[in-house]
C-alpha cells in the first residue's frame, strides 16, 4: 500500500492555466482521508504553496526549493534545510549579471532580484512573496537557499551551455519549468528530500509515488517505489518512468491517485 505521494506543482498538480481542478482537490481530499499523506515537492518556497495546502487540507513535510528545505505543512517548522555555499551563489549571480539574465534569489523564504522587469514581477505573482531588489550579492543579509534565472524558453539552451566549466560541481543546476533555471547545492534534490522524509516518517521508498514532469523531478522519480512522469512531460523525463500517467491539462494527478491508492479506475 502507498502511504506517502510527492507531487510537483507547475505542470504536474496544476493545469496550464495554473488551475488546481476540482476533480484533483477531491481526490488528494480522498487520498488524506484515507491515511495516506500528500506532499507538494517543488522548487518554490513554503509561501508560494500555502494556498494549496489550505485547499486540499494537506498535512506533513512539504519539499520547497527542490530539496533545499522541508516544512511541515501545519507549524511551518523547518524540518531540514541546505543552503550555497556564498562563493558559490556568488559564481551563479556574476555570471547571471554577465548573461544579463533576470537573477532571482532566495534567502531565508525572502526573495531579492537584480531587475526591475516584467519577469522579476511574474515570479513574485508566481511565489506569493514581495520582492526586494539588490544591486549586488553581498546586499543580501542571509544565507541562499536557492538561485534560479528567469530568461526565455528560446535562450534556455545557450544559458546552460554557458554553464559549463564555469559553475562549479559543488552547485546543481536544472530546468523546473521551460524558461527557470534553478541553481541549489549539489547535496540537495528532491531525491535527498524523500530519503530524509523516509526516515523522519518511518516510510519504506516502496510506499512512495512520485509524480512530476520537469527535469527537476527526475531524481525523485527514481527514487520512489512508483514513478510516475505525467504526458506532457519530455521524452527523456519519460524514460525515468515507471507509469506514463495522463497530462496535466487531464487531471493526471487524479487519475493516478484514483487507480492506484484509491482503486477507482
Amino acid at each position: 500500500m502507498y502511504k506517502f505521494i510527492a507531487c510537483d506543482i507547475d505542470g504536474t498538480l496544476l493545469k496550464n492555466s495554473g488551475e488546481l481542478s476540482e476533480k484533483t482537490i477531491r481526490a488528494v481530499k480522498a487520498v488524506v482521508e484515507k491515511g495516506c499523506i500528500f506532499a507538494l515537492s517543488t522548487g518554490r518556497p513554503i509561501q508560494g504553496i500555502e494556498k494549496f495546502i489550505q485547499t486540499m487540507q494537506l498535512h506533513g513535510p512539504m519539499i520547497t526549493y527542490n530539496g533545499g528545505m522541508i516544512v511541515d505543512a501545519n507549524t511551518k517548522e523547518i524540518l531540514f534545510s541546505k543552503t550555497l555555499e556564498y562563493d558559490d551563489g556568488k559564481i551563479v549571480w556574476d555570471l547571471g549579471q554577465a548573461l544579463d539574465v533576470t537573477v532571482c534569489v532566495w534567502s531565508e523564504n525572502c526573495l531579492y532580484v537584480n531587475k526591475n522587469n516584467q519577469r522579476a514581477e511574474k515570479y513574485r505573482s508566481i511565489s506569493g512573496t514581495p520582492v526586494s531588489i539588490i544591486n549586488s550579492i553581498e546586499d543580501i543579509p542571509g544565507k541562499i537557499t536557492k538561485i534560479l534565472w528567469f530568461d526565455s524558453e528560446e535562450r534556455m539552451p545557450e544559458l546552460i551551455e554557458k554553464c559549463k566549466g564555469v559553475v562549479p560541481e559543488s552547485v546543481t543546476y536544472c530546468t523546473s519549468r521551460p524558461y527557470f533555471l534553478e541553481f541549489f547545492s549539489s547535496k540537495v534534490s528532491k531525491a535527498a528530500a524523500l530519503q530524509f522524509i523516509c526516515d523522519y516518517c518511518k516510510i519504506k521508498k516502496e510506499e512512495i509515488i512520485a509524480l512530476g514532469d520537469g527535469m527537476n523531478d527526475i531524481p525523485m522519480i527514481d527514487f520512489a517505489g512508483m514513478g510516475v512522469v505525467l504526458d506532457n512531460g519530455n521524452d527523456e523525463v519519460k524514460s525515468h518512468a515507471d507509469y506514463i500517467a495522463p497530462s496535466n491539462d487531464e487531471d493526471g494527478v487524479a487519475f493516478v491517485i484514483n487507480k492506484f491508492v484509491l482503486g477507482l479506475q
